[in-house]
């Protein structure tokens, strides 16, 4: 990746609605090669094609937490049914992996307190493999969704 590719990269993550000529432009590209660096970082697996970012707020998902899990057991299979039941949860919008003491970390929104607090008794507790979940409920968000350092 060279330095027209970062800056496209750069470009693009601060303004996304810009065309393929507005993009070249701010890098200093003509449209066809700003076209075919794009391409490029796209079949590189770099660019994940295009998406709206939704405001969760104003579609009434009041509460976001994060929910820090432990597991019974480490198998393999213990980790791939766990994983499997996270995907389907449409109330986790995030789950990864974690090092040290704890499993997993799920990002979570809901409705309200009550609607999470459901979930956690109702659902999260009963996945495969569940032995302890800790939570944080995002109190007001500072920062989300920031650009890659690039």
């Amino acid at each position: 990746m060279d330095d027209f590719d970062k800056r496209i990269l750069r470009v693009i993550q601060s303004q996304p609605d810009l065309t393929i000529r507005e993009i070249g432009a701010a890098v200093g590209l003509s449209h066809s090669p700003c076209w075919k660096r794009l391409q490029a970082l796209q079949a590189r697996g770099i660019l994940r094609g295009k998406a709206y970012v939704l405001d969760r707020e104003a579609l009434g998902l009041d509460v976001r937490a994060w929910c820090i899990v432990k597991l019974k057991s480490h198998s393999n299979d213990a980790l791939a049914q766990f994983e499997r039941a996270a995907r389907a949860m449409p109330e986790v919008i995030s789950c990864a992996i974690l090092s040290g003491d704890d499993d997993y970390m799920l990002e979570i929104v809901t409705r309200n307190l009550r609607s999470f607090e459901v979930l956690i008794k109702d659902s999260l507790v009963r996945l495969p493999g569940v032995a302890q979940v800790t939570s944080r409920i995002a109190l007001r968000e500072v920062k989300s969704n920031g650009p890659l350092p690039l």
